[in-house]
């Protein structure tokens, strides 16, 4: 059983087939609306034959063509002549830069030491009974007494005491402000205390 085109279809189909109709009446060349619209067009953009400039001419002339500078054919690169390769020169070996001989630096001669003065003591005038102590402190044990005028050998000084050498080869210490002391030649002092 077949089945009907439905009622849409029908519809459809009817309107597509009366635009199409409608639009090549409206629009067809040959029709009359289509002649009076252009008739219409045609009145309203003529203008009377006075007032029609007419257009220039424009003439194109050809561009002429580029004048074709021939180039001048390439010289022929020279001939290439191969040189000899030179000889390796010989390995140049560095010898070693001889060490410089130390500089000698002439040692000054030692100053000769100063000759050594030797003093004597006198023991003031007027001074009694001078005490001589075993060591430089105050209160150490008296080992001999001197007199004023009293003479001895001087070995050396410390602070306020000097140690010094009696007649009779004692030593001891006295007080510096009971002696007055002199230099004295080196032949005058005993061989043990120079």
């Amino acid at each position: 059983m077949k089945k009907q085109p439905s009622a849409f279809f029908l519809v459809f189909a009817t309107y597509l087939v009366a635009g199409t109709a409608a639009i090549l009446l409206f629009y067809n060349h040959g029709s009359r609306l289509s002649r009076q619209l252009d008739a219409q067009i045609l009145a309203q953009t003529e203008a009377p034959d006075d007032l029609i400039i007419p257009e220039p001419e424009i003439i194109v002339e050809p561009e002429p063509e580029p004048e074709v500078i021939a180039e001048p054919e390439p010289e022929p690169e020279p001939e290439v002549i191969a040189e000899p390769e030179p000889e390796p020169e010989p390995e140049v070996i560095d010898e070693p830069e001889p060490e410089p001989e130390p500089e000698v630096i002439d040692e000054p001669e030692p100053e000769p030491e100063p000759e050594k003065i030797y003093y004597g003591f006198t023991v003031k005038s007027g001074k009694s009974s001078v005490r001589v102590r075993a060591t430089p402190e105050r209160n150490s044990s008296i080992i001999g007494h001197v007199n004023g005028g009293d003479t001895g050998y001087v070995i050396e000084e410390d602070g306020n005491r000097t140690k010094v050498v009696l007649k009779d080869g004692t030593v001891g210490y006295i007080f510096n402000e009971y002696i007055t002391l002199s230099e004295i030649p080196k032949k005058d002092v005993p061989k043990e205390y120079r």
